[in-house]
């Protein structure tokens, strides 16, 4: 029983976690969502409000991490916004709230949001930029013998 010991013993002193050292590098951070659901047949769609950051260390020493939040960047989503499903894309600039790096759709504009459809949401401060993009799914139809459903 001690030989198994010492040899655990030797083991875990003579072996070394490989210490891989990474850099760094601040980057910006970006949290968008796009809903879409349906509702009697009509689509309904709703693009929730954007925050935007930068990154930062474990360690970094910072007094809060409210200052991580950026309220000047550029944001803005493209994609398929008219009533009219064959119309082009339209690019529209969200408005910055100046409250923790979020940004929302301005209200005065009206927008949907179709099925099948491709999005993408464009973010730039300073020398940094995030660019993301999804397609939008058809809609999810359940049936069974009685009756149809459709999931929300």
């Amino acid at each position: 029983m001690k030989k198994i010991l010492y040899i655990l013993i030797f083991l875990l002193i003579s072996c070394e976690l490989p210490d891989n050292e990474t850099t760094y590098q601040e980057e910006l951070v970006v949290f968008g969502q796009i809903e879409l659901f349906e509702i009697f047949g009509t689509p309904i769609g709703e693009i929730k409000n954007v925050r935007v950051s930068m990154s930062s260390t474990f360690d970094t020493d910072i007094e809060n991490a409210n200052q991580l939040y950026i309220d000047s960047a550029i944001v803005s989503i493209t994609g398929l916004f008219h009533d009219d499903p064959n119309h082009q894309d339209t690019t529209i600039h969200l408005q910055s709230l100046y409250n923790l790096g979020e940004y929302k759709m301005p209200e005065d504009i009206k927008y949907k949001i179709w099925p099948n459809k491709t999005y993408s949401l464009n973010v730039s401060y300073q020398d940094y930029s995030v660019n993301a993009s999804t397609t939008t799914p058809n809609y999810l139809t359940i049936t069974s013998i009685a009756d149809t459903y459709t999931c929300e």
